[in-house]
């Protein structure tokens, strides 16, 4: 956890010491067209390899994790050509249905996003099955610098929103080549031991994933990305960036510790196996008391001090980015305890139950916007009642965990 902490934590530093920078360069408006194109891949990339890129840590075998892995890159190179293909004939009447017109044009943009998430997702996951942390660290260093330089370097030629755009596409696919190359060798062993019968053996022992852990991804992500949409939809591009940039500024303590300690969590748990009950429950309680620990404070300062310090930092415009963000500390709080802990559906196998508790989870996201919609309800009431709604679901799916393991 401290490796991976380590990397993900200068990636934030080099992340949070530009966005001053860039935040004077970019409008609101600007960032809420990155934040529907960034919701936009989130949403897409579960689709990409169908689910089989979480099994790697899984077998017993690299032979058969091979198979999973060219299983998923088959299935990444599928997608991306049906959605190139979508987007060619219908991409205008596409991208109207689900409001995202903003980035209609950029869709060859989002096919590379795309493509490059996916695929650092399957070999992320190869590193966690080895355990080799020290990659993940240096690629995401290496994710935020040529993020960070992209969107600067564009925003002053002019380039303006697609200099966001591509330094989203930046960050998410820059560390593919250099973790392909350090896992090269690891490839080059068992590549030859790769065949249809064995890929069409995984895709149907693990068919609750398309089935169940598909669904349950992209209920999941749909639910987080719902706040940006809905915002896109409500209360125009220069809200939805205020959004925007309070989501990500909240976000960096769980892509600092919640993240990394997610994919150490999985590691650890795959390798004691599901049948050692009491020693999953000694490392969940570990984890859940650490997370509990280390998110009082930055919780504490980002509900009293958030206006404050987004004014001081961001610019004056951006004052009510950081009234979004005092909002929403609390549900930050309970998120970054209960997230790492989900990955116990996987190595139970509850791909169902996990669907189950997306499709309530989905509901309730629904019936608030919905609700915020026909009561016409001012921004802030939305985001409360979003907060306490979205809060109190989380506690739920940690209890359902702890229920699981006992």
């Amino acid at each position: 956890m401290s490796i991976l902490a380590s990397g993900s934590g200068a990636a934030k530093v080099i992340g949070l010491a530009t966005y001053p920078v860039i935040t004077r360069i970019y409008s609101p408006a600007d960032f809420g067209v990155m934040a529907v194109f960034t919701s936009a891949i989130t949403i897409l990339v579960p689709f990409a390899t169908m689910r089989y890129s979480i099994t790697l840590p899984l077998p017993k075998t690299d032979v058969m994790a091979m198979n999973i892995f060219v299983l998923g890159s088959l299935l990444i190179i599928a997608l991306s050509l049906i959605l190139s293909g979508m987007f060619v004939v219908a991409g205008e009447a596409v991208f109207g249905f689900f409001n995202m017109n903003e980035i209609a044009s950029y869709w060859w943009l989002l096919i590379i996003g795309i493509l490059g998430a996916s695929f650092y997702e399957l070999l992320s996951n190869w590193a966690t099955r080895k355990k080799s942390f020290t990659p993940i660290a240096k690629t995401n260093i290496w994710q935020s610098s040529i993020s960070a330089i992209t969107k600067i370097g564009l925003g002053y030629a002019g380039l303006k929103p697609m200099g966001l755009l591509i330094g989203v596409v930046a960050q998410r696919g820059s560390g593919v080549f250099s973790l392909m190359r350090y896992f090269l060798n690891d490839f080059k062993e068992n590549i030859d031991k790769v065949t249809p019968k064995r890929i069409i053996f995984i895709f149907k022992y693990y068919r609750d994933l398309p089935l169940y852990r598909l669904p349950s991804q992209f209920l999941l992500v749909f639910a987080t990305k719902m706040p940006v949409l809905f915002f896109a939809f409500q209360y125009g591009a220069e809200t939805t960036g205020q959004l925007g940039l309070s989501i990500l500024f909240v976000g960096i303590p769980m892509g600092l510790i919640g993240t990394t300690t997610a994919k150490a969590y999985y590691a650890e748990i795959a390798m004691i196996g599901a049948k050692q009950r009491e020693k999953i429950l000694s490392v969940t309680k570990s984890i859940t008391k650490r997370l509990f620990l280390l998110s009082l404070i930055p919780t504490l300062i980002l509900l009293l001090f958030s206006p404050f310090l987004f004014q001081f930092i961001f610019g004056a415009e951006w004052i009510q980015a950081g009234e979004f963000t005092s909002i929403l500390a609390f549900y930050l709080f309970i998120q970054f305890i209960t997230t790492p802990l989900v990955n116990i559906f996987t190595v139970y196998n509850m791909q169902r139950k996990f669907l189950e508790i997306n499709i309530v989870r989905i509901i309730i996201v629904g019936v608030v916007f919905g609700m915020a919609y026909n009561w016409n309800m001012d921004v802030y009431q939305t985001l409360l009642m979003y907060t306490i709604s979205i809060s109190g679901h989380y506690i739920f799916t940690g209890y359902q965990v702890y229920k699981i393991i006992k």
